[in-house]
């Protein structure tokens, strides 16, 4: 009976121990789970990755910059500010209250755009303005073509911020795809591509192919920050960053609701990437997660991943966020 009684206790503390460690590893499972969710969204916040600016200002009056005359085109008064401040190491380039016109901008490294507020600046509606061709991609090809409005690559530490307006007077553009009159030019892109023709022959830039050019495009960019403004009726897309990492995209406004494919976001073979507090009223989807279409973004084979969405207004588009149409590369 004795033995009985001690075999039913050694069975006991033995059942005892074993919730206990099962207890334990529960508790331990969880601890390291809820460890490594926080320790995922400490990576996506990218908070060390925030683009950092020297004290210094340029502002393009200083360079012969107009404002309030439609005549003047200020192109080579802003990019020649961008040019001087980023020889200099940096900083803020300063478009003043008014009304600017220009035609594309070329941002460079450790510079921040900067509109003061109350400062609108409209983009020409001369085609040729934006030439000679750059290096981008068109709904997931690469190619030469108009230069996006606003354009960097390479580029790292860069930011266009402010309490301004950017319109990129898209109606222009627009007639392109609702006339039809990019279909034989998309048709060639494609054929190129899957016959393997290489990115520098594909070169296009010319009202007859009427391909048309994202507003704000940053390529193989590191450290980018869009942040308070506000942006309207681009030729395409608005924000497009490709092949780019460490993006915070904060508070802006997009309007582009009467405009033909001008989604209002869109990730493309990017990274680590903030999108928080905006506001979205586009002509397709509002954010959209891409990478590459069909064989070229098989072979270049570059996802969007890491990237948080949120507190965004979505007023309208096709879609809130869409994983969709040019995802070749995967997500």
């Amino acid at each position: 009976m004795k033995n009985e009684k001690k075999n039913i206790l050694k069975l006991s503390l033995v059942i005892i121990a074993a919730v206990a460690l099962y207890s334990s590893a529960v508790f331990l499972q969880k601890k390291l789970a809820k460890e490594n969710e926080e320790n995922m969204f400490v990576k996506t916040e990218i908070p060390s990755s925030i683009p950092f600016f020297p004290d210094r200002t340029c502002n393009i009056e200083d360079f012969g910059a107009v404002r309030d005359e439609r005549s003047s085109v200020n192109t080579k008064s802003i990019n020649d500010a961008v040019f001087d401040c980023a020889k200099n190491g940096g900083g803020k380039v300063i478009i003043p209250k008014g009304k600017w016109l220009t035609g594309p901008i070329k941002l460079q490294s450790n510079i921040d755009l900067h509109l003061e507020e109350g400062a609108e600046v409209s983009f020409s509606t001369n085609f040729s303005d934006y030439l000679p061709v750059v290096f981008s991609r068109f709904e997931g090809i690469e190619l030469y073509n108009y230069s996006p409005l606003i354009y960097a690559k390479d580029c790292e530490n860069v930011a266009i911020t402010g309490k301004g307006t950017l319109d990129g007077q898209g109606e222009a553009w627009w007639r392109w795809k609702r006339e039809g009159l990019q279909d034989s030019g998309i048709k060639k892109l494609h054929k190129m591509a899957e016959e393997g023709l290489p990115t520098e022959e594909r070169i296009f830039g010319n009202t007859d192919d009427a391909l048309r050019p994202s507003f704000i495009q940053f390529v193989n960019c590191k450290k980018i920050l869009l942040e308070d403004i506000e942006i309207k009726n681009g030729p395409m897309w608005t924000v497009h960053p490709i092949y780019s990492e460490d993006v915070l995209i904060k508070n802006i406004s997009i309007e582009t609701p009467e405009g033909v494919n001008t989604d209002g976001i869109a990730i493309d073979s990017s990274k680590n990437v903030l999108i928080e507090g905006c506001t979205i009223n586009s002509g397709d989807d509002a954010i959209a997660l891409k990478s590459g279409r069909d064989k070229d973004g098989l072979s270049i084979n570059r996802p969007s991943e890491n990237i948080i969405v949120r507190n965004c207004r979505i007023k309208e588009g096709h879609s809130g966020v869409a994983i969709a149409s040019e995802m070749s590369g995967g997500a």
